[in-house]
Order: structure tokens, then C-alpha cells, then sequence
């Protein structure tokens, strides 16, 4: 998408913007004029938001289908939406995580946290994982992977869109690999212990790196006792725990 100025039109309500203004990353649908031209617009659709005098505040995705109808992914009206934003953003994410020492092994971009609306990206190694929970994420997935292959280069790109969230978005699931070859599952290095995870066909991205701290909790508290993990799946807290010498 290169074109700002033929971009459609999307008025919030009167006495319904104050969310919009104030910095909330959504637009539900009753906070937006649902007129005919709204309601016709193809789910995904990059769109100007306007206040209800018609001053623009935003631009984002637009889904006439789903109680989140808009998603912002810019509060500067003329930021033109290709690779090179997507990338720009990207790159903010993981300057983040590097700051924190999860630059390799890690989530970069967990979706409007890292302002890119309906998007995950999971970092495992040279391999990257891709979800689009958004109708318009999915729209620009070539300048997406594109965008990823230039910031984070890796060796295999996986998209894995087989989250819940997508019905909600009028999207079906998918799984394949658009870039290089996985050949099965792939080497984790969390809190100094390897594990293995299955990008394609584990489940979701193939690990959750929101235990990371958790599982470093579980490794200062074994130290000399016995742990029996009842739920041990791909192995985060059980393999913790025997890095205590449990």
C-alpha cells in the first residue's frame, strides 16, 4: 500500500471518540458511523479514522464484521503503510528486547503492545514464527515477510495462523513455510537449558516464552529437593527444575 490519499473514510460518533483521542488502540463498532459505505468495505481495509467534526486522527485497519471494527496503526495521517513501516516497527520491537537479552529467543512483536495491530512475531533461533490475528496484518503479509527478512534475517520464516482470534476476524487457519525449509522441530535456549519446540505443528508459535521468569523461579527453588511435573508438555518447568540437580 502506497497510497494515502484515496484511503476510505471512517467517522467515529459523536460523544464516542474520547477512546480513540485519548490513545486506545481499538474502535469498536458502536463507536463508528455504520453507514452503507462502512458496512461495504472489504474486512481488513486500511482506512482514515475522522473524528465526528471530520478531522483525521489515525489510520488503521477496518473490519465492518467484528465488534473490534478498527485497529490503529498510525496516529500520523501521511505515514504512507509498507515494508518499510512494518519494518521500522519491528526493528523498535526487538531494540526492546534486546535491551532486556531476549534478542534471540524471544517474542518480538506481540501485536498492539508493540503498536502492529493483530500481529505476533516469535523469534526461535534463526527461525521466526508469524501470526496474523487481523484481517489487515493479513492483507500485507508479503511486505510483512519481507519486512522480517530484512530486520531480523533469518533462515525460516513459518506462518502459523491457526489462532482462535481469527474467526473472529472472517479468517481461516494456515500453516506453512514461506521462507527456507524446516525440517522438524527446532533448538529453544531458555535460562541456559535447550529444549525443543515444533514451530509448525506444536502448539501456537511452538513455546511460550512468557515463562521465562517462571522457569527461572523453578530452577532457584529445586536446589536439593525432588520435583514430580505433572504437566510436563514440552518440558519448560521439568527441565528447569533438573538444572537445579533435582
Amino acid at each position: 500500500m502506497t497510497d494515502t490519499k484515496n484511503r476510505p473514510d471512517i467517522t467515529l460518533l459523536a460523544h464516542r471518540d474520547k477512546r480513540a483521542q485519548s490513545g486506545y488502540p481499538w474502535i469498536y463498532s458502536n463507536e463508528i458511523q455504520m453507514n452503507p459505505h462502512a458496512k461495504a468495505l472489504p474486512a481488513g481495509s486500511l482506512v482514515l479514522f475522522r473524528d465526528p467534526t471530520g478531522r483525521p486522527i489515525a489510520q488503521g485497519f477496518f473490519n465492518p464484521h467484528n465488534l473490534i471494527a478498527g485497529r490503529i496503526l498510525s496516529r500520523n495521517v501521511a505515514r504512507v503503510i509498507n515494508q518499510e513501516f512494518l519494518a521500522e516497527r519491528i526493528s523498535q520491537a526487538l531494540d526492546i528486547r534486546r535491551k532486556l537479552g531476549m534478542e534471540q529467543y524471544a517474542r518480538i512483536v506481540h501485536a498492539e503492545a508493540d503498536r502492529l495491530p493483530g500481529l505476533i512475531i516469535d523469534r526461535h533461533g534463526d527461525v521466526v514464527v508469524i501470526e496474523c490475528n487481523a484481517a489487515g496484518m493479513s492483507l500485507l503479509e508479503n511486505q510483512l515477510v519481507a519486512a522480517v527478512r530484512q530486520v531480523l534475517n533469518p533462515k525460516i520464516i513459518v506462518i502459523r495462523n491457526d489462532s482462535p482470534a481469527r474467526s473472529l476476524e472472517g479468517l481461516g487457519d494456515e500453516r506453512r513455510v514461506v521462507f527456507g525449509q524446516l525440517d522438524g522441530p527446532v533448538e529453544i535456549i531458555e535460562n541456559g537449558v535447550t529444549y525443543l519446540a515444533d514451530p509448525l505443528n506444536g502448539q501456537k508459535t511452538g513455546w511460550f516464552y512468557d515463562h521465562r521468569a517462571n522457569c527461572a523461579r523453578i530452577t532457584s527453588l529445586s536446589q536439593g529437593a525432588r520435583v514430580l511435573d505433572y504437566y510436563a508438555h514440552t518440558g519448560g518447568f521439568a527441565l528447569a527444575a533438573a538444572k537445579a540437580g533435582a
